[in-house]
């Protein structure tokens, strides 16, 4: 059964998280439109011409940003039912084009969403439902690291459907896979910090006064003043600290998981240190881990000192799409922290 179905069919409104109001009928917060029927998201090469000139005619006609949202995700819904059944009888061949066409809608869905003025849970919801049977959609394929990627992309936004998620066949090809059991793992602890956070976050006022404006070892200016609209997450480091190489890859999946709605910024004082080697140990971490965030050396540990009590590095600093400090953690974070603070200020309606 499609995810976006199943939610239809019993009236089901989705709980995106505990800041989440409900959205009733067959909202865009619905789960996904999956289950052999699964659709996907991301930009892909495969998406033909046809098919977009397809989407172009679904959407044709609809009066407002959201009634197009709604026209692209019914359609997209309906041709990766329709492609589910055609694979699930061993019609691979055929479902191929309609898989093809469902994922031209989801395109489309996802590049609409942020234009919206919808509340955030709604705009959350129809990205879960598209996340979610794209992942769907890539493990019926066998392309499983993909779907895996894509799955943890539908639990950043808010999925969290588990049942739903056991009985779903289509991501058989997946399920046992230890990369997809961390996630669905995060994801639920995740779930048990909520409350904690939550009461750490109700205030909304920044902790402190933060600012940087710093240069890349890319050499591409960093500001924050440049993020406003985007979550930032401020990593604070010293070599001689905790081996950098254990939280590198952590930001990095955090910025996969999170999109263009999250910058990650690295932030690594070389005060007393010798440049050179800080420059070279971090180009060789980055180069490992495939780190596309920017990282600056911040060669004067003055410009730390608006951050009051920094004893501990690292420190990471949470910072909302206001450009307020909202959050901040000493020493070593893990990810469920890092994903967990983060899904909730990206829930929050700006302000």
């Amino acid at each position: 059964m499609s995810y976006t179905r199943y939610l239809s069919c019993i009236g089901s409104a989705c709980l995106l998280s505990a800041t989440l109001v409900a959205c009733g009928g067959r909202s865009a917060a619905g789960p996904p439109a999956h289950n052999a029927q699964n659709a996907t998201l991301g930009k892909s090469p495969e998406a033909s011409e046809s098919a977009k000139a397809k989407t172009e005619q679904v959407a044709k006609g609809t009066s407002t940003p959201y009634k197009k949202a709604e026209a692209l995700q019914s359609e997209g819904d309906r041709l990766m039912i329709e492609a589910g059944k055609l694979h699930h009888a061993g019609k691979s061949a055929q479902a191929s084009p309609k898989f093809k066409q469902a994922l031209v809608h989801y395109e489309e869905l996802i590049a609409l969403v942020p234009t919206l003025t919808k509340r955030q849970p709604v705009k959350l919801g129809l990205l879960i439902s598209a996340y979610y049977n794209k992942a769907a959609m890539l493990s019926l394929q066998g392309r499983k690291a993909e779907a895996i990627v894509t799955f943890e992309q539908a639990l950043s936004a808010g999925f969290d459907n588990w049942l739903h998620m056991r009985r779903d066949k289509d991501l058989d090809n997946i399920r046992g896979e230890r990369l997809f059991k961390d996630a669905v793992r995060l994801a639920k602890t995740a779930q048990r910090l909520r409350s904690f956070y939550l009461r750490e976050l109700e205030k909304k006022e920044a902790r402190f006064s933060y600012d940087f404006n710093v240069t890349s070892m890319a050499g591409k200016k960093v500001a924050l003043a440049d993020l406003k609209g985007k979550l930032v997450v401020a990593n604070v480091w010293r070599p001689g600290s905790m081996p950098i190489s254990r939280e590198i890859p952590r930001f990095a999946a955090l910025k996969k998981m999170f999109g263009n709605r999250l910058e990650v910024v690295g932030l690594v004082s070389t005060e007393g240190k010798d440049e050179s080697q800080v420059r070279k140990q971090l180009s060789g971490v980055k180069s490992r881990n495939g780190v596309t965030f920017p990282i600056a050396l911040v060669e004067n540990a003055k410009a730390f000192d608006s951050i009051p009590d920094l004893r501990t590095y690292p420190t990471t600093l949470f910072i909302d799409k206001a450009g307020r400090v909202r959050f901040v953690a000493d020493g070593d974070v893990s990810m469920g922290v890092l994903w967990i603070i983060n899904r909730l200020l990206d829930l929050e309606e700006p302000r």
